[in-house]
C-alpha cells in the first residue's frame, strides 16, 4: 500500500473511533462525573476533524491512566507560537506521586488546568500584577503558569508543610517562591510582608471543617477590592455552600461564564468563580 494511502487510512480510523467515542459517551445521562467508566485511559487523538466534545474529553486528567496521573511527568499543554511578543518559554513539567497522608496534592486535577488556561487566555488582565499567591498549590501547576506564562514578577506557591517537598521541586526551577502555610489565624502574620494582587485556588471547597479558616486567610491576603481572587472547582466541592456563605459578608462573587474561559480547556464539571473584597 503506498504511504499516502496508509497515512489515509490511518487518519480516518483514528476520526472513527474518535466519533464512536462521540457516540458512546453521549448515549449516557447527562450527570457530573465521568459518563463511561470504560473510556477511562482510553486513547484519543482529539485530531481536527475530532469533535469539539471529544477534544474536550481527551485532555481531562479524569480520564488518564494511573501511570499517567501518578507516576508520568505532566507536560502543561501550550502554543507558544500564539505569544504576540515572540518569547519562547520554557516548557512546564510537573512530577506527580501516588497520593499521601496528606491528601490529593501529587496529582494534576482538571481545575487546575482550567483555571491555569483562563489565566493565560486573559494574561494581559495581570499586567499590573506585581505578586501572586496561590493557595493549596499541590503540583504548583498554576502558580508555575501565573509565574512562567502569564509572567507576574512574584509569585508565591504554598501548601502544608507534608505537601512542600513536591511542590518545592515542581515550581522553584520557573522563579516560584514556596511556603508552608496553614490556613486560619496564621496567615495574616505569615504575609504581613506581602502586598497581594492575586491569589489563587483549585479544588479547595472539599471539605466544611475547613472553610473558615480558608475565608479568614483569603481577607489576610486580599486586604483591598484591588485584588483579585480566583477559584477553580471541580466535582469535589461539597463544601462549597458554606464556602459561600461564610465569605458572603466579606467578598462580592462572579461566576466565570465559559465563554471568558479556554474554549478548549473548560468542561462541565469544572466552574471558575472570582471574588473582591466588598
Amino acid at each position: 500500500m503506498p504511504a499516502s494511502a496508509a497515512a489515509s487510512t490511518k487518519r480516518r480510523r483514528a476520526t472513527d473511533d474518535d466519533a464512536r467515542a462521540d457516540e458512546e459517551t453521549r448515549e449516557r445521562p447527562r450527570k457530573r462525573g465521568v459518563k463511561n467508566p470504560r473510556l477511562i485511559g482510553r486513547k484519543f487523538t482529539g485530531g481536527a476533524n475530532a469533535s469539539l466534545f471529544i477534544r474536550q474529553w481527551a485532555w481531562k486528567r479524569e480520564m488518564k491512566t494511573e501511570r499517567e496521573r501518578f507516576e508520568d511527568a505532566y507536560a502543561y499543554p501550550t502554543d507558544e507560537d500564539d505569544r504576540e511578543d515572540g518569547k519562547r518559554k520554557r516548557a512546564i513539567v510537573l512530577n506527580q506521586r501516588k497520593f499521601t497522608a496528606t491528601g490529593f496534592a501529587s496529582t494534576v486535577w482538571d481545575s487546575a488546568v482550567v483555571l491555569s488556561k483562563y489565566a493565560e487566555k486573559t494574561r494581559r488582565d495581570f499586567a499590573r500584577a506585581k505578586t501572586c499567591v496561590e493557595l493549596g498549590a499541590g503540583c504548583g501547576l498554576i502558580s508555575a503558569v501565573m509565574r512562567e506564562i502569564v509572567e507576574v514578577p512574584r509569585v508565591i506557591a504554598t501548601d502544608v508543610e507534608g505537601n512542600m517537598e513536591l511542590l518545592r521541586e515542581n515550581v522553584e526551577k520557573y522563579g516560584v517562591e514556596t511556603r508552608a502555610l496553614t490556613w486560619g489565624a496564621d496567615a495574616e502574620k505569615a504575609f504581613a510582608d506581602v502586598d497581594v494582587d492575586v491569589v489563587v485556588a483549585s479544588d479547595v471547597v472539599y471539605w466544611n471543617d475547613s472553610m473558615d479558616d480558608l475565608v479568614m486567610t483569603l481577607r489576610a491576603l486580599a486586604k483591598t477590592p484591588k485584588t483579585r481572587v480566583l477559584m477553580a472547582y471541580g466535582r469535589n466541592r461539597q463544601a462549597l455552600e458554606k464556602f459561600l456563605d461564610v465569605s458572603r459578608e466579606d467578598f462580592e462573587t462572579r461566576d466565570v461564564p465559559r465563554s471568558e474561559c479556554d474554549a478548549l480547556y473548560q468542561c462541565t464539571d469544572v466552574d471558575v468563580i472570582e471574588l473582591r473584597r466588598k
